[in-house]
């Protein structure tokens, strides 16, 4: 599935209205940047750091997230749908409107916002806890 490995630099560089597919982007960080209107489709994360960044009216499809971190990122109208979300930390992050549909969230630490966003949707959740004392159990049945 995963065939390429882009230059963070490139990705940097056309990051609105973007469509980005079949693609692997491994250990490095994002600070500040914003996501508009981009397809994120059938790519590959890992060990990714999202800092003070903006996804707006964007779409996530089957993307897998591994070892990721979204610090103090907020995620406005964005659309994510049949997700991988594996040993990932949220901290401080902002959910406004935007669906969530069949991810599957395991082994991650997340904020109350992220709980409650993928707390609905027929989301997964396993073995996830929350950082700021939710009871994520509640969420996963």
């Amino acid at each position: 599935m995963k065939t390429s490995l882009i230059d963070m630099n490139d990705f940097v560089n056309t990051d609105i209205y973007s469509v980005i597919s079949n693609a692997s982007f491994n250990t490095c960080t994002l600070k500040d940047k914003i996501f508009s209107g981009s397809l994120l489709k059938n790519n590959s994360f890992t060990n990714v750091t999202f800092k003070n960044c903006v996804f707006f009216a964007s779409d996530l499809e089957k993307t897998e997230f591994i070892g990721c971190k979204f610090i103090n990122c907020q995620f406005q109208f964005v659309n994510s749908r049949s997700c991988e979300f594996s040993s990932c930390k949220f901290e401080n992050t902002v959910w406004v409107q935007g669906s969530t549909l069949y991810n599957h969230l395991s082994n991650c630490e997340m904020d109350l916002a992220t709980t409650q966003h993928f707390g609905k949707g027929n989301n997964r959740i396993h073995n996830c806890h929350a950082t700021d004392m939710f009871n994520i159990n509640n969420l996963a049945n």
